[in-house]
């Protein structure tokens, strides 16, 4: 992503590894933190990609944090690992550990 010319964040993502309509957030890197630049990004990624549910696995407490105040979901992978979902419409978010 650019603001005024320079590059201030990026972001990868895969599709189709949780479906059909899935995409997972596979990298993703905000040069500058603490200045909303993130969630700008994110924000956008999430209106763009309203016909898909967002998957990832997250490293950190902060990125957990981060992650969850944007209304990711953390549920079981099936491996025991946790991985976090963004569904845009009203499912029911469940592990996969059933």
């Amino acid at each position: 992503m650019e603001i005024y010319g320079e590059i201030v964040g990026l972001i990868d993502l895969s599709s189709g590894m949780y479906g059909k309509n899935s995409l997972q957030i596979d990298n993703f890197e905000v040069f500058e933190k603490g200045k909303g630049i993130g969630s700008n990004i994110i924000d956008k990624v999430l209106k763009q990609c309203q016909k898909n549910d967002i998957y990832l696995y997250v490293n950190s407490k902060k990125s957990k944090a981060f992650w969850e105040s944007h209304k990711f979901k953390a549920i079981n992978d099936g491996t025991g690992t946790e991985i976090h979902r963004y569904m845009h419409d009203s499912k029911v978010q469940e592990d996969w550990s059933d």
